[in-house]
């Protein structure tokens, strides 16, 4: 059976590398992307950007991540 653990970054500041390495690693968007979305939701005052990770033991086996984008036309 798989155990695993959902973290929130705003829950886990000191992840934040490895988190971003993840994502990056998983998606090839340049890893300052994300660090720099990360740094936003530490240190913002909105319910947006935040990130997640599921993680079995020590290894992350999943992520998500809310942000704000602009990329979705206003019609939908």
């Amino acid at each position: 059976m798989l155990t695993y653990e959902i973290y929130r970054l705003s829950d886990h500041p000191t992840e934040k590398e490895r988190m971003a390495r993840w994502f990056h690693e998983k998606w090839g968007i340049p890893l300052d992307a994300y660090l720099e979305s990360m740094d936003a939701c530490l240190h913002g005052a909105g319910p947006v950007p935040e990130w997640y990770v599921a993680r079995e033991g020590q290894r992350i086996i999943g992520g998500l991540g809310v942000i704000k984008t602009t990329s979705i036309p206003a019609t939908i």
